[in-house]
């Protein structure tokens, strides 16, 4: 995108990025050979790149004023120390990087609610590639 500005002058430029990948590999790595390829829950919400951007861009605003405004009641309460305060924010983060949200569909037991999938967070993606090991649990 070419523009110029002049001194003082500001300007805002957004820019979505999305992406479409409805299924992973549970075999541990890429390409591992394994018969346990689950679906994401968002392809459920979400079939295409499209319909994804096109609610990003439609609801940029509401969905902002909605996260500033559930940070700001962490952030101004004061009976809490500010380290705990930027920790109930920031650490968040994990459930988005880490977490696996699978549909009900095989490889998964009938016992699996269509509603609810089945939910699972990664304790060390850089590291192990296991979902919450015995040890961790303990």
């Amino acid at each position: 995108m070419d523009f110029q500005l002049r001194h003082g002058e500001d300007r805002v430029e957004r820019f979505i990025v999305v992406w479409h990948a409805p299924t992973w590999n549970a075999g541990g790595y890429n390409g591992a050979p394994s018969n346990h390829t689950f679906t994401h829950m968002y392809a459920r919400h979400y079939p295409g790149v499209l319909p994804a951007a096109e609610k990003l861009a439609r609801d940029h605003s509401r969905l902002l004023s909605r996260i500033l405004a559930w940070q700001q009641v962490v952030y101004s309460e004061e009976k809490l120390p500010v380290w705990l305060r930027d920790s109930l924010v920031n650490n968040l983060y994990m459930i988005t990087e880490d977490g696996l949200w699978a549909q009900a569909k095989p490889p998964l037991p009938d016992w699996v609610k269509p509603e609810d999938g089945l939910f699972g967070l990664n304790e060390g993606p850089r590291g192990c590639r296991r979902i919450e090991c015995i040890p961790c649990s303990f």
